[in-house]
């Protein structure tokens, strides 16, 4: 039976993060999605700024009401929230139903540490989500205010950050460090409350990385859903970003997006049925 998996989560009208790329990821990890929509984000091509729309409590509670009608799901994920009240439905949907999976994504931050989008989540991510997280995979900005740690760029404060923040909660902590910490590797760092296990893969100097955390976490997601161990799944996680970001598009002149549909080979797929068509 296919895996049924939520995302809870901002809308991006470019298409290319929140509830628009956690549906392309669950599709090419064979899940079916469904969705919770927090708020809607757009950007201002004009003046390069963001803004946030969040959709009303009452609206929010008839999705997952929607969302919940055949009982628990398979994995939940949660990215945006459009106000603090929606990390106290999701606990409410979770004690009722008896979820299991919680993915807690905890976007805080747009692109930047001065780009602090929702101050006022923290503490309602700290007290209703994470102690009921599967995993939190915030990047190294939002590991950095979540656990009080400040600017991270070493991998002793690395280490010490995902103990901090494991202790709010969460069975397993997983920070992304991307290409923010220094040196030649993408290092992102597992830490469950015993070991630490870090995951590497070269850096890739392109700016096509719109949508990387959410599609990360989104995999990650459709992963578990599907019972794949948890190091497992992370490291199929990040191939699937990497590849999508070295195969990225750009569709304005301001915002490169990773393509979902590299990794599993959509376009190939596509183009040889039509080179088919084609000599037939």
């Amino acid at each position: 039976m296919i895996k049924k998996v939520l995302s809870i989560a901002g809308s991006d009208s470019g298409g290319g993060a929140g509830i628009q790329a956690d549906l392309k990821t669950f599709q090419e990890f064979g899940t079916f999605g469904l969705t919770c929509i927090t708020s809607i984000m757009a950007f201002n091509p004009d003046n390069h700024q963001y803004t946030l729309t969040p959709m009303s409590e009452q609206l929010i509670h008839q999705q997952l009401l929607n969302n919940f009608a055949g009982g628990s799901l398979d994995a939940i994920k949660t990215g945006l929230l459009g106000h603090p009240a929606v990390a106290e439905r999701i606990h409410y949907f979770i004690q009722t139903y008896g979820q299991k999976k919680l993915i807690v994504d905890p976007v805080l931050v747009g692109k930047g540490p001065s780009d602090l989008l929702q101050q006022e989540n923290i503490h309602a991510l700290s007290h209703y989500l994470l102690p009921k997280a599967t995993i939190v995979t915030p990047n190294l900005i939002e590991a950095g205010i979540l656990s009080e740690q400040g600017e991270i760029t070493s991998i002793d404060q690395l280490k010490k950050s995902a103990r901090s923040l494991y202790q709010l909660g969460p069975a397993s902590v997983l920070i992304k460090g991307g290409n923010r910490l220094p040196g030649e590797m993408a290092i992102d760092l597992l830490y469950d409350g015993t070991d630490y296990t870090f995951f590497k893969s070269p850096k890739v100097n392109t700016s096509s990385n719109h949508g990387a955390g959410c599609s990360f976490s989104a995999a990650l997601t459709a992963c578990l859903a599907r019972n794949i161990p948890l190091k497992e799944a992370i490291a199929l996680a990040k191939d699937y970003v990497t590849s999508g970001i070295q195969q990225g598009v750009f569709l304005t002149p301001d915002i490169g997006y990773l393509w979902h549909g590299h990794y599993y080979q959509t376009d190939q797929r596509l183009t040889s049925k039509e080179e088919h068509h084609e000599t037939n």
